[in-house]
């Protein structure tokens, strides 16, 4: 079963390693599916997404189409716990002058546990982290995520740069339940 979100809506700044500030906007949507809209000053994006996990449709300001997700298989169940290993795919077509099949395939593990105020100062108990090993266009990268157990969302704690994980800093986090 799914985890549903216990709030509604999420504005925060995510720092890059590269001191690039990216503004954040999560927001929950009546069926529970959350829209995270991100502004990279050159252009912006637009994901629906599950829990803040994986990108079902996505669009970005530089193009007319979107990204659709026409097949999701996963083995992730709640509540996390130590050790607990999961699968998150996803299958997608973009439409563009040719239509390309984009496969995601995420193999996560809990790897441990924290006080979720050492990401921010505005969050509460605790956070799963889960590390990913993820699979798209035929790269590999490894992001680390945190399970927020008081809000029920993913957030990122590393971001891939160059094929490198690199941490990411949050600021300015608001939350409104």
């Amino acid at each position: 079963p799914w985890a549903t979100p216990r709030f509604k809506k999420m504005t925060w700044t995510m720092l890059w390693s590269d001191a690039e500030t990216v503004p954040m906007e999560l927001d929950v949507q009546p069926d529970g599916l959350m829209l995270l809209l991100e502004d990279y000053k050159v252009f912006k994006t637009q994901r629906l997404t599950m829990g803040n996990l994986g990108q079902l449709k996505g669009g970005i300001s530089l193009s007319s189409e979107a990204s659709l997700a026409h097949e999701v298989r996963s083995t992730l169940r709640f509540p996390l716990y130590q050790g607990q290993k999961f699968t998150y795919n996803t299958v997608s077509f973009e439409k563009g002058e040719e239509e390309k099949k984009a496969v995601v395939n995420r193999q996560c593990e809990v790897v441990g546990s924290d006080d979720a105020r050492q990401i921010h100062s505005a969050l509460s108990g605790r956070y799963w982290k889960v590390v990913c090993d993820i699979e798209s266009d035929g790269k590999d990268h490894k992001k680390t995520l945190a399970w927020l157990t008081d809000l029920n969302v993913f957030m990122p704690l590393t971001q891939s740069v160059k094929g490198k994980e690199e941490p990411v800093t949050v600021k300015d986090l608001q939350i409104v339940r």
